[in-house]
């Protein structure tokens, strides 16, 4: 009977984690999809982009394995780019002078950050299925993730 009770009290254990951590995605989610409206990029406008979000005083690792893609990918239509800054020189010393994208913004307002949608690493962001998919890249992932993001972009030039 023991046995019966501890099996179940885990059960019930596992199912409320389960809607718990739903829950949490969906508040992430929707504080993504409120500021990409703020900055007047609803989430129609991104289907077949990335979006990149990141703190320029971020994991310094990680924000140089960002830039470097978005240098090599500046003019890729299907990647827009948003560094939460609060100044514009920083953005521009980090980018280079000669960095031109129209799919740049700049969040001087550090909304990005303190509404918590970024923290200390960078977060790609993609429509998948009629959902956002977001993923914060640090160390342990960001090989796989920029892997995952170029195979994105490239099967969306063919498109």
């Amino acid at each position: 009977m023991k046995f019966y009770l501890r099996k179940a009290s885990f059960i019930i254990l596992l199912l409320f984690l389960c809607v718990l951590s739903c829950s949490k995605n969906q508040k992430a989610v929707s504080k993504i999809d409120v500021f990409l409206n703020s900055i007047h990029l609803p989430v129609e406008k991104i289907a077949n982009k990335a979006v990149i979000i990141f703190p320029i005083d971020g994991c310094s690792g990680c924000v140089q394995t960002i830039v470097e893609l978005i240098k090599s990918n500046q003019q890729d239509p299907h990647l827009f780019l948003i560094v939460s800054t609060p100044t514009r020189k920083e953005a521009k010393l980090l980018l280079g002078e000669s960095f031109n994208s129209k799919n740049l913004y700049i969040d001087l307002g550090l909304k990005a950050r303190l509404n918590g949608i970024i923290t200390y690493y960078p977060l790609i962001s993609y429509i998948e299925n009629g959902r956002i998919i977001s993923q914060e890249i640090n160390g342990s992932n960001a090989k796989s993730e920029l892997l995952h993001l170029q195979s994105k972009l490239a099967s969306w030039r063919c498109e």
